[in-house]
This record gives structure tokens, C-alpha cells and sequence, in this order.
């Protein structure tokens, strides 16, 4: 059974591209079957406002919103990873002391394969798109295009590797344009409690 992939990398916490990225995805997604989605690491950065004001826990929970399976949580802060765990999230927060399995998938940022994992993505953006030592690596994306990988899991092939702009046009989803007002203005506020 075939698995695609959909994945981003370093979008350096710009929030006000993510509506019109999860439309975009969205799009892919209904022309897939079995789907995950991950981040491959940059989502936030420590010079971005709302990154700095919330240990780097604004974009987990933009990307969760987006429907991601998992995302490589390079910049969170010990203290914003202590307040996710009282968070409902549905997406896997991985960092190299924090790897994650759902079900036949592990999710990892270090070069280790889960032993008893059907697929083990590893989420750092490589050279190329392909299995090695067990573990799915996938292509550098540009910021703002979306990579696909459409694999094989069992035979360990991957049948098609691409990269998708996310067009200029493209309408913002307005259920996540909605997610994006609201992690800036909690942001805003807890900043301003806190004597900002």
C-alpha cells in the first residue's frame, strides 16, 4: 500500500502564510490516498516575535491545526514543551530526545530506524529523497513549497518525489486564518501580562 508524504521546512514562523498553505495541502491531500504530513524543522524562529514570546509553541499549534502528523520541534523551549503536554494535540512534537510512533510510523530526528516501525521519516531535510538505513529521508524543500514523496513502505521504494509551489492566488483557508488571529492575540496578551 502506498503512503504520500506531504512535508515544509524552515517556515521561520510566518503565520501569515500558513491559510494559504493549508489550502494548498488540502488539494493534495484529496488527490492522495493514505496521507501524513510533517515538518522537517524551522518552523519557528527565536527573531520572530510570537517564536520568542512563546518558546517557539505558536507554530506547534498552527501546525497542528494544519493537520500535520508530526514536526520537528527544533527551536521549542523546555518550558513550552512542559505547557504542550497539558495541550490536546493531535500532531507528534519531535525533537532528538522526543521521537514518536503512530501506529506502523515512527517519526525521528536522528538517523536512528524504529526497530519495529513499517516507516521511519526522518525529519531533517536531506539531499535527496530516498530510504537509507532504514529510514525515509526526504528532499530540502525552498520555504513555502510543499515536497511529496509517494512511497512504498514495505518494499522500501519511492515511486515519485516532487515539489509543489504554493500559488500566489491561492486562497487562504479561512479556518486556519481564523487559528492565526488567535495565536496572535493570545500572544499579545500573555505578553502584555506579563508586563510587556
Amino acid at each position: 500500500m502506498t503512503l504520500t508524504i506531504l512535508y515544509t521546512h524552515d517556515l521561520r514562523g510566518d503565520l501569515n502564510a500558513l491559510p494559504r498553505l493549508a489550502t494548498q495541502l488540502q488539494r493534495l491531500r484529496a488527490d492522495a490516498g493514505r496521507v501524513v504530513c510533517v515538518d522537517l524543522g524551522g518552523a519557528c524562529a527565536p527573531d520572530v516575535w510570537h517564536c520568542d514570546q512563546t518558546g517557539g509553541r505558536s507554530m506547534v499549534v498552527a501546525l497542528d491545526g494544519c493537520g500535520y502528523a508530526a514536526a520537528h520541534a527544533d527551536t521549542l523551549q523546555p518550558a513550552a514543551r512542559a505547557d504542550l503536554s497539558r495541550a490536546i494535540l493531535s500532531m507528534q512534537v519531535v525533537d532528538d530526545t522526543h521521537p514518536a510512533r503512530v501506529g506502523a510510523i515512527a517519526y525521528h530526528s536522528t538517523p536512528d530506524a524504529h526497530p519495529s516501525a513499517e516507516l521511519t521519516i526522518y525529519l531533517r531535510p536531506s539531499d535527496a529523497t530516498g530510504f537509507e538505513g532504514g529510514l525515509l529521508r526526504l528532499m530540502r524543500v525552498p520555504r513555502l513549497h510543499i515536497g511529496l514523496a509517494e512511497v512504498e513502505p514495505a518494499a522500501r521504494a519511492v515511486i515519485r518525489s516532487d515539489v509543489v509551489a504554493v500559488p500566489p492566488a491561492t486562497r487562504p483557508d479561512p479556518t486556519i486564518s481564523g487559528l492565526v488571529e488567535f495565536i496572535t492575540s493570545e500572544t499579545r496578551l500573555a505578553h502584555k501580562k506579563r508586563g510587556g
